[in-house]
C-alpha cells in the first residue's frame, strides 16, 4: 500500500485481527490523508468487508452479491458460505433470524452440481426470465415496458449499449427485438452468479449437503431448503396483518397530537380488505412483500404539509399521500385541520369525521390504485442515454450492494440507486 505516493516506498502491514468492522494490523499507519496514506485505508477496510450476499429489495431475499470480484479469496468466500450454510441444516441450526436466501439460490446452485446428467458434478445452469421475476418481481414491469416499446426507441437503447443486430446482415422483426432485449437484460444481470458465483456456493453446499441425496432419496427441492435454513417467516399473500405489528411505526409529533387524523387513518387502514392492504403495502415500501418477522423494519408516517390560507387547506383536501420506499416514509396531509378549516362551525363532530373518513379512504383507494413498486423513471428518457437504458441499468442494480429503491426518489437517486427494476 501507498506504492503511488511520491516516495514510491510501498508500506507493508499485516492484519491480525478483524474486530467487527475495524481491523487490527502489525504497525501504526498514516492518516488517509497523507501523501503516504492516500485513500488505502477506505480501500482495504471496503475489500475486506465485501460480503458474500446482498439484499435484494423487491424481492426481500438475499443473493449473491454481484460486486465481487472473481478471483481465489472470492471463490473461497462463497464456498465457505455455502458450507456454513449446509452445516447449518446438518447441524439442525436453520431458522437463523434476519437470514432470508431466496429459493432459486438453492435451486440454482443444486442444478449446477448436479448436471444435466443427474449426477453430481459441475453442471452448467441456465437462468431466464422467469427466474429474475421470482427473485426480484418488479422486473415484472420492466419486461413488460420493453415489450411495449417502439422499435425507433428499442434501436436507440440496443445502440447505446452496443448490442447491435443478432447477426451480421440478419433482419429482426419487433416482436424479435424486443426479446432480444428482455433476454440481454437478464443475461446481463445473472453474468456473475451463472459464470462463477453459483458453482463456488453450490461446491461449499454440497460439502455438507450431497445434492444427489437431497434431490433423490430425500425428495427435498429449493423451497424446502430455504425454509429449514432460514425458516418460513409465514408472509401468506392471502393472510390478514396489521402494518403496527409488522413494522416498528414511527408517526410525526402532530399526528399523534391529532386524535381525529390519527383513529380514523388507522381505522380506515385496519378495514381495507387484504389484497388492497398489500396494494398500499406496495406504494409505502415498494414491494408487497412483508419484511422479515419481529419488526424488523421501520415505518415512518410524516405530516409534512402544512397550509395557511383557506385556499392552501382547499389544495390540500385535493392532495394524496405520498411515499418514499428507500426508507418507507409515507407523507399524510393532514385533512382534519383543512376540513375544519373549509367547513362550517356548525358542522357536528360526528359528521366532521364521516367526511374525514371518507377523504382517507378515497386517497388511501387513490394510492392503492396507483402503486407501481420500484420502476425506472429512466425509460421515459431520452432515447439513447445510457443511464435510462434497460441494459445499463441492469448493470447498475446488480453492481451495488446497497439497498436503496428506486420509487419516489428515482429522479434523485438516478443509476446509482441498488437492485431498481429496469
Amino acid at each position: 500500500i501507498g506504492a503511488g505516493s511520491s516516495q514510491e516506498q510501498p508500506i507493508q502491514v499485516t492484519v491480525v485481527a478483524c474486530l467487527g468492522d475495524s481491523l487490527r494490523v502489525d504497525r501504526p499507519l498514516p492518516t488517509a490523508g497523507s501523501t503516504e496514506g492516500g485513500g488505502w485505508v477506505e480501500a482495504l477496510v471496503e475489500a475486506r468487508a465485501t460480503p458474500a450476499l446482498v439484499w435484494v429489495q423487491g424481492g426481500e431475499a438475499h443473493w449473491l452479491n454481484p460486486s465481487l470480484a472473481r478471483g481465489p479469496r472470492s471463490d473461497a468466500l462463497l464456498r465457505g458460505a455455502g458450507l456454513i450454510v449446509g452445516l447449518g441444516l446438518a447441524n439442525q441450526c436453520g431458522g437463523a433470524p434476519g437470514l432470508r436466501l431466496s429459493p432459486l439460490l438453492f435451486r440454482a446452485a443444486l442444478e449446477g452440481r448436479l448436471g444435466n446428467g443427474g449426477g453430481e458434478g459441475e453442471g452448467g445452469v441456465s437462468l431466464g426470465l422467469d427466474d429474475l421475476i421470482g427473485l426480484d418481481p418488479t422486473f415484472r414491469d420492466t419486461a413488460r415496458r420493453i415489450q411495449a416499446m417502439s422499435e425507433r426507441d428499442l434501436e436507440a437503447v440496443l445502440s447505446s449499449e452496443g448490442e447491435g443486430a443478432a447477426a451480421k446482415g440478419a433482419k429482426e422483426t419487433l416482436a424479435e427485438k424486443r426479446q432480444r432485449a428482455v433476454q440481454e437484460m437478464v443475461r446481463d444481470y445473472f453474468e456473475p452468479a451463472v459464470s462463477w458465483q453459483l458453482a463456488a456456493f453450490g461446491a461449499g453446499l454440497a460439502r455438507a449437503l450431497p445434492p444427489r441425496l437431497l434431490a433423490g432419496q430425500l425428495g427435498v427441492g429449493a423451497q424446502d431448503l430455504a425454509e429449514i435454513v432460514c425458516g418460513n417467516n409465514g408472509d401468506d399473500h392471502e393472510a390478514d396483518f396489521d402494518f403496527r405489528t409488522v413494522f416498528r411505526v414511527s408517526m410525526d409529533s402532530e399526528m399523534l397530537k391529532c386524535k381525529p387524523l390519527h383513529d380514523t387513518f388507522w381505522e380506515v387502514v385496519d378495514s381495507l380488505p387484504r389484497q388492497q392492504k398489500r396494494r398500499f403495502l406496495l406504494f409505502i415500501t415498494g414491494v408487497s412483500t412483508l419484511p422479515a418477522a419481529g419488526q424488523s423494519e421501520v415505518l415512518t408516517i410524516a405530516l409534512p404539509f402544512y397550509p395557511m390560507s383557506r385556499g392552501d387547506h382547499e389544495k390540500n383536501l385535493g392532495m394524496v399521500p405520498t411515499s418514499h420506499t428507500c426508507d418507507n416514509v409515507l407523507e399524510l396531509p393532514n385533512y382534519w385541520i383543512s376540513l375544519q378549516r373549509t367547513n362550517d362551525a356548525g358542522v357536528s363532530p360526528q359528521a366532521m369525521r364521516a367526511k374525514l373518513e371518507a377523504v382517507l379512504r378515497d386517497k388511501i383507494e387513490t394510492a392503492c390504485d396507483n402503486a407501481a413498486g420500484y420502476g425506472l423513471d429512466g425509460l421515459d428518457s431520452p432515447r439513447g442515454s445510457a443511464p435510462g437504458t434497460p441494459l445499463s441499468s441492469a448493470r447498475s442494480a446488480r453492481t451495488s450492494s446497497s439497498r436503496v429503491g428506486a420509487g419516489a426518489e428515482a429522479d434523485e437517486l438516478g443509476e446509482s440507486s441498488g437492485h431498481v427494476s429496469i
